[in-house]
């Protein structure tokens, strides 16, 4: 008995026991090595648990990788960007920096791509240019058909400076009929007279002078033939159609003029006074070279009155006969009247 109690009590100690009392009935529990706690497996169960529970991240591979958008990733190795002051620039400075280079390239390319048009461009308006150009050349080649009209351009009038000359007057009037009846009565006596048209009135002219002087001497010795006379200064316009020929003759002829008025009034009031005669000739040489190739007839009867007048005073070196003095002084008035009509 007592052995069978030992072994119970041995079997008790060997065995834990649990008695819970419920609704009124006990009851034992006994715990076994199975029920026994043991951290270490429940730690490596909540491990297994966590396991479980985790989400697996499945990464791209490489490949995948190369075909994804997204930023380019950052290669190391490569030297830092360094600015003037010697920092390296930041990830922003980095970004502007591209967007400088953008920026660059696009005004680049905006360049390039005017210049391209622009080089079309002035190609085009050079080919247009070079047809005008053709075409010009052509109308050149065809300037001689029109030479009537450059002929009229050099036949345009040529105005001449007013000849400014002193006269001797022996009336003015109203009409020319009036003027006319003393100019007859006037030639009767063997003095000229020409009536000229100044200012709306006809002007008796019986003679010209070198000066205002000589001409105020001419008019008293025309009162001394029982004359009414007065000295005049006058300025008279011509203008002549044609090239430069036509103007020089008329401006020579109005040089020669001068002389002629001034040698024959100076010997109509003194028979004795000198005149210039190689000044004369000189005149008369560049008149007569001057009128070749001219076929004005107004210059031609203007060039006559001029050498009758130095014909004239040439034969009065000989005889010393007054009259062919006045007669010379009537070629000169002709003179004048012409050179007006030109006007």
């Amino acid at each position: 008995m007592k052995s069978k109690g030992a072994c119970e009590m041995d079997k008790s100690k060997n065995q834990k026991g649990l008695t819970i009392k419920i609704n009124g009935q006990e009851k034992s529990f006994e715990e076994t090595k199975k029920d026994r706690f043991h951290p270490e497996s429940q730690v490596a169960a909540a491990s297994e648990k966590e396991k479980e529970e985790s989400f697996d991240w499945m990464l791209p591979d490489e490949a995948a990788t190369k075909g994804a958008i997204g930023p380019a990733p950052v290669k190391k190795g490569k030297a830092a960007i360094y600015s003037f002051g010697g920092k390296s620039k930041s990830k922003g400075q980095k970004d502007g920096t591209g967007v400088l280079k953008a920026f660059l390239i696009a005004i680049i390319c905006a360049i390039i791509l005017g210049t391209f048009l622009g080089f079309i461009i002035l190609k085009t308006i050079t080919s247009d240019d070079g047809t005008q150009a053709s075409g010009e050349n052509q109308n050149v080649a065809s300037a001689p058909a029109e030479k009537p009209a450059a002929t009229a351009e050099s036949n345009k009038n040529t105005s001449l400076s007013p000849l400014k000359v002193y006269l001797v007057q022996g009336g003015v009037f109203s009409t020319e009929s009036s003027a006319s009846k003393i100019q007859k009565s006037i030639k009767q006596k063997g003095v000229p007279a020409e009536i000229f048209k100044l200012d709306g009135r006809f002007y008796i002219f019986l003679g010209s002078a070198g000066s205002l002087q000589e001409s105020k001497e001419l008019a008293s010795y025309f009162q001394s033939n029982q004359l009414d006379a007065f000295w005049k200064e006058v300025s008279l316009s011509a203008a002549i159609k044609g090239d430069g020929k036509e103007s020089k003759l008329l401006s020579d002829m109005s040089a020669l003029y001068s002389t002629l008025a001034q040698s024959t009034s100076s010997l109509l009031l003194s028979p004795e006074t000198a005149i210039d005669e190689k000044r004369l000739e000189k005149q008369l040489k560049t008149v007569n070279e001057t009128a070749k190739g001219v076929s004005v007839k107004p210059l031609a009867a203007l060039k006559k009155n001029v050498s009758s007048a130095s014909e004239l005073l040439n034969k009065y070196q000989t005889s010393k006969d007054p009259r062919q003095l006045l007669q010379a002084q009537d070629q000169l008035l002709a003179f004048l009247k012409g050179y007006q009509s030109m006007g």
